[in-house]
């Protein structure tokens, strides 16, 4: 038949076993799913363990100990039988004494002897086991608490390990974001030292010439020269910050495309100004005729 026990009841089953000695605890394990049990459908009466599952908990706590303790019991059951054995054979012997005066054959004075030699054999016996029994017993929970100290441990190490974690996170984004810095530092550094020439009114008109297919001014040739100097250049002489790129790029208006080297990017941007010439020419021409008739 199977048997339920509540809190209450499974708390003294597990004090006898040196488990705990605490209500709350055994609620906790409950809660958690250590201990495996139910609550009754009236919540009133709280908790209630199966025999089984109790037996399992507590061996999986103390392996083994249950064994013992059973064990423990049948041998002191044992040695209780065997103590009453004795006891009645002595008792017997008083009554009928083993001695000369008393005649008793020899066949029934040897058994009685033997008999009183075996139950002293066995007494003998039963209590080294129980000796070695208690010696188990001590031998178990030593390695209980061996074991829980190794469970702490065990807990240390990992919440240890986890905050090294965390450490090595924030020390592998600190690292990072360094990296990146330094990173940004020697492209930025990298780009103001990128080589740039002066571009010479004869350099341009050697490249104009090669892509414009009509005649002009030499008055609209300046004109061109000086828009693309404004194009290409800062106040301060510095290539302007949109025609920068990485790795001693440059970056031509048209097209976004990227140069490696100086002369082929002057060279398209020539080529671009010449493809955009009569807008360009427009409008420094126009102020310049205003003030022409203004000055008439």
């Amino acid at each position: 038949m199977t048997r339920w026990y509540n809190v209450n009841e499974a708390l003294e089953i597990l004090k006898s076993y040196d488990i705990t000695s605490s209500r709350q605890m055994i609620t906790r394990w409950l809660r958690e799913g250590k201990i495996v049990g139910e609550v009754s459908v009236n919540r009133r009466e709280g908790w209630r363990i199966h025999e089984k599952d109790l037996e399992d908990f507590i061996e999986r706590m103390k392996p083994g100990l249950r064994k013992l303790f059973f064990r423990n019991e049948e041998l002191q059951s044992e040695l209780h039988d065997l103590r009453e054995k004795v006891s009645t054979l002595e008792q017997k012997e008083k009554v009928f004494p083993i001695a000369n005066n008393v005649h008793i054959s020899e066949d029934c004075r040897e058994q009685l002897q033997l008999s009183h030699k075996q139950s002293e054999l066995l007494l003998e016996h039963v209590g080294s086991l129980i000796k070695e029994n208690q010696k188990l017993q001590e031998k178990n929970e030593a390695l209980q608490k061996e074991k829980y100290i190794l469970i702490e441990e065990k807990m240390r190490l990992i919440d240890e390990n986890k905050e090294l974690s965390l450490q090595k996170q924030k020390d592998k984004k600190i690292d990072g974001d360094k990296e990146n810095v330094n990173n940004n530092m020697s492209q930025k550094n990298h780009i103001e030292n990128t080589k740039v020439e002066k571009v010479t009114f004869d350099v341009f008109q050697e490249v104009l010439d090669k892509y414009l297919k009509e005649e002009i001014t030499q008055q609209q040739e300046q004109v061109l020269y000086n828009y693309l100097l404004k194009q290409i250049f800062e106040e301060d002489g510095k290539l302007k910050e949109s025609l920068r790129g990485t790795e001693s790029k440059y970056y031509c208006h048209s097209g976004n495309k990227p140069y490696d080297t100086w002369k082929p990017f002057v060279k398209a941007q020539v080529k671009h100004l010449v493809e955009n010439r009569e807008s360009i020419l427009k409008k420094f021409e126009k102020p310049r005729e205003e003030a022409e008739k203004e000055a008439g």
